[in-house]
């Protein structure tokens, strides 16, 4: 038997996609973060997150001096871990917790000491 198709309910799925499309750009740019290079040396950056136990690499960013890695998703909790470009040491290894706000780091190494300090120089809001 054929059944009448539901124009309703294809009327209220379009409706709902429409939504989404709206809302999720939006959300995209909210849960980042960026790291810059602020050292005197090439450092790699790399984000992880636990699930179930298991630690998840994502893939590391290697990062000349003045160099930025692209926009990180956190969604979740994320271990950050900085290594030595060349020698592959870690350097600093630290959790990052979710955010709401778009997040931008600079990397800075005083004293043989590597810090991760938030940047002033976020972009302004658009109006």
């Amino acid at each position: 038997m054929n059944r009448p198709r539901n124009s309703l309910g294809r009327l209220f799925a379009a409706a709902l996609a429409l939504a989404l499309v709206g809302w999720l750009p939006s959300r995209a740019n909210a849960l980042t973060v960026v790291f810059t290079n602020n050292c005197n040396r090439p450092i790699a950056i790399q984000a992880a997150t636990v699930i179930r136990g298991v630690l998840k690499r994502e893939q590391p960013y290697l990062l000349k001096v003045g160099q930025s890695t692209p926009k990180i998703s956190i969604t979740v909790d994320k271990i950050i871990m900085i290594y030595d470009g060349k020698s592959n040491r870690m350097l600093f290894k630290d959790v990052l917790k979710r955010s709401l706000q778009p997040l931008r780091y600079k990397v800075t190494e005083t004293a043989g000491k590597i810090r991760v300090l938030p940047d002033r120089k976020m972009a302004a809001p658009k109006k």
